[in-house]
């Protein structure tokens, strides 16, 4: 399930990443801006899929249970005139048999 999440997300398909997330979905980024659901993460994504940039996820730890799932990611973002390098726990829960993002919450990477 993460590899598609992921191939949506190096596609630039706000559409298919979206389908990876619950509508009630919290997503906190490493500089504090929250998004409260679903179609504000949508709005995010659009905005930050626009931009020029390379990424890089890296999994630091994976939890998966019967319902609840994590994993944490060191993650990359690479623009042309800056690198954002944060700390990136997505939660999943298990809706309608299928896994869908609860929680994303990131913060910056300590150095």
């Amino acid at each position: 399930m993460y590899r598609r999440y992921n191939e949506a997300f190096d596609a630039r398909d706000v559409d298919g990443l979206m389908r990876f997330y619950r509508d009630d979905v919290t997503k906190i980024d490493s500089t504090g801006d929250a998004q409260w659901d679903k179609e504000q993460v949508a709005a995010l994504f659009h905005g930050l899929f626009q931009m020029s940039f390379t990424s890089s996820f890296v999994p630091m730890k994976e939890v998966i249970g019967e319902h609840t799932a994590l994993l944490v990611l060191d993650s990359t973002l690479t623009f042309p005139d800056f690198e954002e390098h944060f700390i990136t726990a997505l939660t999943f829960t298990k809706q309608d048999g299928e896994w869908k993002l609860l929680v994303a919450a990131s913060t910056n990477f300590p150095s």
